[in-house]
């Protein structure tokens, strides 16, 4: 007999229909089938029923073995000769036959009852429908070394980067809600409790510790819920702890529905006072039109969110229990209702100068926004922000950093209506209909992407468009915590009506077509791809992963197909880049994507279904019907769109010898043509000595050059000026944007900021568009750098940076004279140590300290090897 519930009775189905048989053949065969509706408590009379003649209980079902004990518990009063042996997790011998912790698949319930079965006709069939099954070798599984993960991250401008922060010293604790994914990312959030226990462990932990003191995040949904009751117990205890209530007006883990109750600032605030809690502070991104909307109870102070850690500092000393009530709206949120027009959205973007940009990542640390992304250049890595993602919530502007421009009004820049539509008509009446073969069989389909992205949608439009065609559908969707930029798969199967389909997970290798919305998230899946028949459509565009917010400088590997798909029929575009130029952003992506996949015949479907189930969908009908086509388009001509709009120039690496005179030409106009001479006859004195030398030797010259010339380009006033002022930075700004927009640029200038006097920093000012006409007479007095008459000649910076120029000369000379085929490695790490050296003002500083403090012990240890 075999038991089993829910879906271990869908697997079990699955199973035979992959072996060729049915339940019938199970009956002729005199193996009964249990399936249990209510899993607990079991009722013991049925299964007893069901138990008496039989020789062996197989239990299905997954993860652990819940039922399993039940059945065992059940029948274990029955006498030894009418008590079934009763199997599993494992056989009645105790080797393993199911496993706990893992998914079940249709060879491993064909295995486990081939283990069970004894010798007969049921039995000779069960093998021989596991070889016609695809047991072939499963592809190898990608290596986290090998390739980045599609983690789940914050979304861009969410609340939660900012509320989360704890000052130095101190640790938190998190509990149930987006801010969970704080754990184990180096913000100092190390525990976590199930929703309703936020802070209670910390009444356990605090009198077996040296810390006085700790922080527990609070989401709002779940202070409603359960977490006042925590609240209460830690002010009975009388423990020293400081909740962090996180007002975020929405429920943003499950689809951002409207916390229970709709609890308010002031309210929360008053509920919190009268249980006890000795104060509560608002932090809040926009304190006025908080306290427009409601009045706060007295003795609460309101402050905006950037004095969260002054007052973090300050209430950790107080005694007892506090609170801070951290109000700022959802990001997903805000986007959702901007869309729905019931929230304004403000006509304001940032634009990054990528040349005055040093790659120092200080806006990434500030914000902590995926938003902000790496832009790989000739000039070496540095940063970008990705519109389409971007939620404005403007962090990012912290980063001490002059490259931050914002751009009011306008919008951002796309083909024209009339020219897209126009082209548009005329390639896709000559274009041709694909073929496509009514499902005969189980069709089974995979839609990767990252969450938030609409990767979801797009493979509801497909089930739609079967459902519409008269196909039997399912459809099975994996998200977990990957609204939030992590990896989303949608698994559909697809099939005539007469054939039953019985689970909708599509299993190892029986994928005939995997959509790779995100190329990253569908490397993970590359097992579930049929090695004999699957299709593998890749968006070939490159989009960072949350590693890149904490790691600036990890490696970017932007092409997977030769690392993953090598062995499938693949073919791959560029869909971030064709979506950015047609239609301004890249929610256009999936349905490209979908026209691409119909037009080359991989889908089971007619346009028709598909264009209808677009309509059904309702949202931006017209554009994703126009993304559809152009993805037809795409498919016979890769390069249709290039005729509307010029592709991105991609730059060519330059030769050694270019190199040079690229770089001395660029400090010509830095500073003039002697100091350009200056590197040459530098770049020359390190060649004389490399006559003998190997091609290794060649390129460490080549590289600490490279490094000498960014390092005599440092950006002062004037280089900062020249590189607003060059037309350069014109001509990005309205290739991106278009319409009638004004400029302002963040600023601290040296002789005109102030000094915050807790980060050390200067303060940054907006200044308006007036400054751009003013910045080219700035930058012609660059004539006046090093000399006595340079007024920003004087400072620290300035001088630190003219000494690092000689310092570098230095150790190259050294390490390049030393060198040996032995440690050739260790050179090039000396000679790029000085990379690491970025960014402006303060934070430049920390860095040149850092690298002095460390280079000198590396050097001596390599002049001793």
């Amino acid at each position: 007999g075999i038991v089993t519930a829910g879906k271990g009775y869908t697997d079990l189905l699955q199973t035979l229909a992959d072996l060729g048989l049915g339940l019938s053949d199970l009956s002729q065969a005199g193996v009964g089938v249990l399936k249990i509706g209510m899993t607990w408590p079991l009722e013991p009379r049925r299964i007893g029923e069901f138990a008496r003649g039989a020789k062996t209980l197989f239990v299905i079902e997954e993860k652990r073995s819940f039922l399993e004990d039940q059945v065992k518990s059940a029948l274990y009063g029955l006498p030894q000769g009418e008590r079934p042996d009763v199997v599993g997790k494992t056989g009645a011998d105790g080797r393993p036959l199911l496993a706990e912790s893992s998914v079940l698949s249709s060879t491993a319930v064909a295995e486990a009852l081939l283990a069970v079965l004894p010798e007969s006709t049921l039995r000779q069939r069960v093998v021989a429908g596991l070889q016609t099954l695809d047991t072939s070798p499963a592809p190898k599984q990608r290596s986290n070394v090998e390739l980045p993960v599609r983690a789940p991250y914050f979304c861009a401008g969410c609340p939660h980067n900012r509320s989360i922060q704890v000052p130095t010293g101190s640790f938190a604790g998190a509990g149930i809600g987006c801010h969970i994914m704080a754990v184990g990312t180096g913000r100092r959030t190390e525990t976590f409790t199930q929703m309703g226990g936020e802070g209670v462990h910390w009444i356990g932990l605090s009198p077996f510790n040296d810390m006085d003191h700790m922080f527990q995040n609070l989401g709002d949904g779940t202070y409603q819920h359960s977490g006042v009751l925590a609240v209460r117990q830690a002010v009975v205890s009388g423990v020293n702890l400081t909740f962090k209530i996180l007002y975020n007006d929405a429920v943003a883990m499950t689809g951002g529905q409207p916390v229970e109750g709709q609890p308010t600032v002031a309210r929360i605030a008053q509920q919190l006072l009268a249980e006890g809690v000795r104060e509560v502070v608002v932090m809040s991104d926009d304190p006025v039109a908080l306290l427009v909307e409601e009045a706060l109870p007295d003795g609460v102070k309101i402050f905006n969110r950037d004095a969260l850690d002054l007052e973090q500092r300050r209430l950790r000393e107080v005694k007892g229990v506090t609170a801070i009530i951290y109000a700022q709206t959802c990001a997903a949120e805000k986007r959702r209702r901007r869309k729905r027009g019931t929230l304004i959205d403000p006509k304001r973007r940032l634009f990054i100068n990528d040349r005055v940009c040093e790659g120092c990542g200080d806006c990434s640390d500030q914000s902590g926004c995926i938003a902000v992304e790496p832009l790989t250049t000739s000039w070496g890595r540095k940063r970008q922000i990705n519109q389409s993602s971007c939620n404005k919530d403007f962090s990012c502007l912290e980063g001490f950093c002059p490259s931050f421009v914002e751009v009011i009004g306008g919008e951002l820049r796309k083909v024209s209506n009339t020219s897209s539509h126009s082209m548009l008509e005329e390639r896709i009446t000559a274009l041709p209909t694909p073929n496509y073969v009514e499902p005969q069989r189980v069709h089974s389909l995979l839609c990767a992407g990252i969450g938030g992205s609409g990767v979801l949608t797009l493979a509801e439009i497909i089930a739609m468009a079967a459902h519409l065609q008269g196909h039997q559908v399912r459809t099975l969707d994996f998200t977990g915590l990957s609204q939030k930029n992590g990896s989303v798969i949608g698994h559909i199967k697809i099939a005539p009506q007469h054939m039953e389909i019985h689970s909708p997970r599509v299993g190892q290798q029986q994928a005939d077509v995997l959509l790779g919305c995100d190329q990253i998230t569908a490397s993970a899946y590359v097992s579930l791809v049929s090695a004999k028949q699957g299709k593998v459509l890749l968006n070939s565009g490159f989009i960072p992963t949350a590693e890149f917010v904490a790691n600036n400088n990890m490696p970017l590997i932007t092409d997977v197909a030769p690392i993953t798909f090598a062995q499938f029929d693949h073919q791959g575009f560029d869909a971030n880049a064709v979506a950015q130029r047609l239609f301004g952003d890249l929610a256009a992506v999936n349905m490209l994507m979908l026209g691409f996949a119909f037009q080359r015949g991989w889908l089971p479907l007619g346009e028709p279904a598909l264009q209808r189930a677009i309509e059904l969908n309702g949202v931006a009908v017209q554009e994703n019907l126009d993304a559809f086509a152009w993805g037809r388009i795409l498919a016979e001509d890769e390069h249709a769109a290039d005729s509307i709009t010029p592709a991105q120039v991609i730059e060519v690496e330059p030769s050694a010898a270019d190199w040079q005179q690229i770089l001395a030409s660029e400090l010509g106009e830095y500073q003039n043509d002697a100091y350009a001479q200056s590197f040459l006859d530098f770049c020359e004195q390190l060649q004389n000595l490399s006559r003998a030398r190997s091609a290794d030797y060649q390129q460490l010259v080549v590289r600490a050059c490279r490094q000498l010339a960014r390092l005599m380009m440092y950006k002062d006033e004037y280089e900062v000026a020249r590189l607003y002022s060059d037309g350069d930075f014109q001509r990005k700004l309205r290739a991106q944007f278009a319409g009638d927009y004004k400029l302002r640029l963040h600023l601290a200038p040296p002789l005109l900021s102030r000094t915050d006097p807790h980060t050390g920093r200067l303060q940054k000012r907006a200044y308006g568009q007036w400054l751009l006409r003013l910045l080219p007479l700035l930058a012609k007095l660059r004539g006046l750098r090093g000399t006595v008459f340079d007024p920003f000649g004087y400072l620290g910076e300035r001088r630190d940076e003219r000494q690092l120029i000689s310092h570098y000369r230095d150790l190259v000379k050294q390490v390049l004279a030393h060198l040996t085929d032995e440690n050739s490695d260790l050179a090039a790490a000396l000679i790029d140590r000085v990379d690491d050296v970025r960014g402006f003002g303060v934070l430049k500083q920390q860095r040149l300290c850092s690298y002095y403090k460390n280079i000198d012990e590396e050097l001596k240890r390599y002049l001793t090897t």
